[in-house]
Parts: structure tokens; sequence; C-alpha cells
């Protein structure tokens, strides 16, 4: 009997996520003594206001695209596990109605696995379609981040003289930021948007010297 070859060796994520913390790490320290602050723009505020209802708009277009291929992609699991739980719905639907002396314990055994394989089966599909949600999401971030739609250079302004490294470094981390928030989503951005309502509100309040409201509110 032919053997199968050995499986390649995968990366765990504490590994790949230390890697690239490791990586970041090292740039920083190779350029420690020409690294500059930025600056942030003016009236950073409205600033924020205005990236965060931008991206809410990009974010609900790449929602529509994701959810047209997640049915094109999963389309014949996605019924499959619906027909499943239909049936098996029906089955135990038929089964509270039925006298107590026609079942026996195999039947309800049996469809009260079948209920429970078809929950299983369901739970399994919708796993995979908010996987794709956010891999193929974060892949479209970034493409979309790469091509100029960015977060952080809307905030900050980056000083023109600053070594290239650093210019690279600043780009890379705006591309991977902006990517990650509308792989969020526009619940994402609506909760990010309402946290920074919250912030200017509080920052307001303090300014007139009144009391700061709850957060909740």
């Amino acid at each position: 009997m032919a053997t199968l070859p050995p499986k390649p060796p995968s990366i765990s994520r504490p590994v790949a996520i230390g890697s690239m913390v490791a990586g970041v790490a090292i740039m920083i320290l190779l350029n420690w003594d020409s690294i500059k602050a930025a600056k942030y723009v003016g009236n950073i505020s409205d600033a924020a206001a205005s990236l965060v209802a931008s991206l809410t708009i990009i974010a609900v277009i790449m929602e529509r695209a994701l959810a047209v291929i997640n049915s094109a992609w999963l389309a014949e699991e996605s019924e499959a596990a619906r027909a499943q739980m239909r049936s098996a719905l029906t089955r135990a639907a038929l089964l509270q109605k039925a006298p107590a002396g026609l079942l026996s314990a195999d039947d309800i055994r049996d469809v009260l696995t079948d209920v429970d394989t078809a929950v299983a089966d369901d739970a399994a599909v919708e796993a995979k379609k908010k996987r794709i949600r956010v891999v193929v999401g974060f892949l479209f971030g970034l493409a979309i981040s790469a091509a100029g739609v960015r977060s952080l250079a809307a905030l900050v302004e980056p000083d023109p003289t600053d070594v290239l490294s650093q210019i690279n470094l600043f780009n890379a981390v705006d591309i991977v930021v902006t990517a990650a928030l509308l792989a969020g989503g526009s619940d994402g951005m609506a909760k990010l948007a309402q946290l920074l309502r919250i912030a200017i509100d509080r920052t307001i309040t303090k300014l007139n010297g009144n009391t700061v409201p709850p957060a909740g509110r």
C-alpha cells in the first residue's frame, strides 16, 4: 500500500504573530536614531468623522461583494444544510405529535441525533461563511488600501524629510490597519463611529468644565 507523503509543517498562530512583531521591532531598532514622530492633522475630530464615514461606505460595498462570493462558493453546502435542518425539524415535530406507545427509544434517539447533526452541519456552514468573509475581506482590504484608500494618513502627516524606511513602515502599517478596519465590516465601523462620538462628547464636556457623561449614553 502506497504511503501518503508527510504533511508540511504548519506555523502556529503565536509563532506567526511573534515573527511579525519581531520583524517590526527589528526595523524600529535599526532606524531608532532617525525615527521621528508624525504630526496630527488640524481639526482631527472632523478628519476622523469623515474617515469613518468614508470607510463605512466602502465596507458596505465590500460586504455586498463578499455576500455574492459566499453565495456562489457555498451554495451547495448551504442548501444541503438547510434541507437537512428542515427534514430533522419535520421529524422532530412528528415525534412530538405521535402517541407515546408507538415510539421506541431507538426512534426517539435517532430523531434527536438527526437534529443534533443538522444543527452541527448548519453551524459548520455558517462558520465557513464567516471565515471566508474575514479572510477574503482582509485580502480585499489590502488591495483597496494598497490602491490608495488609507486611514492613518487621513489623521497624521509624516514628515516628508523622514528616512525612507520610516515612510515605508508608515505606509505598510497604514495598509494593514485600513485592511483590518474594512474586513471588520460596517458593524465594526458603526461601533468605531459610536466610540468616536462618545470621545468627542466627553472632550467637549471637559472643555466646558461640566460633568463627563457616562460612556453608554
